[in-house]
């Protein structure tokens, strides 16, 4: 059969359709829905890498705030015992009667128990359980662990944690039985002088007999409250012969409001610490001394110099003061500044610093200060690194003494 040129080319045009079509079902639809599979891959991964991105730009913020959180923990802790000691327990109640000019026998001890500090049972009773493997403390020393090889950057993916949570509102807790000869007076000045003492001891009971004259006798019960501290390599351990404690985040590794090392005598209007970043607690903190809500805190926290300027000044006979951070600053009301009333006839800064830990360790301060009032301003830098030292005041005006 002869076929027409006008046949052939529509055969040719229905062959060249039908190898069109074919392509299109058995390949481009098939490389369109896979390239539309790797678009929606893309997105996915494009969506997370920009979650990742955000959280990464966070953590500096975020290891920020835990530092300054941990700096008002050891703050709000810092009368509480860190630990339960019997012998220097003893030693505390002995110098504590001797000072009283009161006569007392320790009778006994309970064993330390957890204690609930919050909440009540439906009598309005403390709840009270015992603790037969150091809960606190095991959880203090895991922190430890952790922290540790996270600051070492130690990749374990085989390390499991415990779910296990510490107690909400739970202390250490010992009580502590006494029976008491003395006078008066010296029973009075001995509840003061456990009222006054540095570290919170709790009279829970006490029964009074009178005795021959003026003498009385009866017994008491001294509770003592213990919370294990998480930062150990920056607590310095306390002594009950003198005011005792690095007590806030500025002495070292706390800031203290009355120190071991200080003598009586000085007093300071400001306290600023400058440590490693390593620390578990911000690189500087700057404060009033007498703050122990710390409103007037400010903070800075990095591997590198941080830049804080402060500023005092007189009007109308009465002091003010401003200071500021990176990332903070002292009043909110800045220009209009916060009145200070100085602790003697002169201004005094006490700077706590930490030698260097490592080449990699950057962190310090620029302290720029400019002293307008009419008094002398005095800064003491305390064990600062002596190959290169974190704190640097640089004198804007007035007069300053560098101790």
């Amino acid at each position: 059969m002869k076929i027409s040129k006008r046949e052939q080319l529509l055969l040719s045009i229905l062959v060249i359709l039908l190898v069109a079509f074919a392509y299109y079902k058995l390949v481009l639809v098939k490389q369109n829905e896979k390239i539309n599979s790797l678009v929606s891959q893309r997105n996915n991964c494009e969506e997370k890498m920009y979650k990742i991105k955000n959280k990464i730009a966070t953590q500096p913020k975020i290891k920020s705030d835990i530092k300054k959180t941990n700096s008002k923990i050891m703050e709000d802790l810092r009368n509480i015992f860190p630990e339960i000691e019997q012998e220097r327990i003893i030693i505390a109640i002995n110098k504590l009667l001797s000072d009283s000019s009161l006569t007392g026998n320790v009778i006994n001890f309970t064993e330390p128990k957890l204690t609930k500090l919050s909440g009540e049972d439906n009598e309005g009773k403390k709840e009270d359980k015992v603790s037969t493997s150091d809960e606190l403390s095991n959880l203090v020393e895991k922190y430890k662990d952790i922290n540790d090889e996270e600051n070492k950057k130690v990749e374990n993916k085989n390390i499991v944690r415990e779910n296990k949570k510490i107690p909400n509102g739970e202390a250490q807790k010992m009580s502590i039985n006494i029976s008491f000869k003395g006078n008066h007076p010296a029973l009075i000045n001995f509840i003061k002088s456990v009222e006054g003492f540095n570290k919170k001891i709790v009279i829970s009971k006490i029964n009074i007999n009178t005795s021959d004259g003026n003498n009385l006798s009866g017994t008491l019960t001294l509770d003592i409250y213990g919370i294990p501290q998480f930062n150990k390599e920056e607590y310095v351990p306390y002594d009950f012969d003198v005011p005792h404690g690095k007590n806030d985040p500025f002495a070292g590794g706390i800031i203290a409001k009355d120190t071991v090392s200080e003598p009586k005598k000085e007093t300071y209007d400001f306290l600023m610490s400058v440590r490693a970043e390593t620390s578990d607690l911000p690189t500087v903190i700057l404060g009033e001394a007498k703050d122990q809500n710390e409103k007037t805190y400010v903070y800075g926290d990095k591997n590198d110099v941080e830049q804080v300027s402060m500023e005092l000044w007189e009007k109308a006979g009465q002091y003010y003061y401003r200071y500021k951070t990176s990332r903070d600053k002292y009043p909110m009301n800045y220009e209009a500044g916060s009145k200070l009333e100085p602790q003697g006839n002169e201004i005094n800064i006490k700077v706590y610093s930490n030698p260097r830990k490592s080449n990699g360790d950057m962190a310090g301060v620029n302290f720029k200060i400019n002293n307008k009032t009419n008094l002398n301003l005095n800064i003491v830098v305390e064990n600062d690194d002596k190959v290169a030292p974190r704190v640097n005041v640089i004198k804007e005006g007035g007069n300053i003494n560098i101790r």
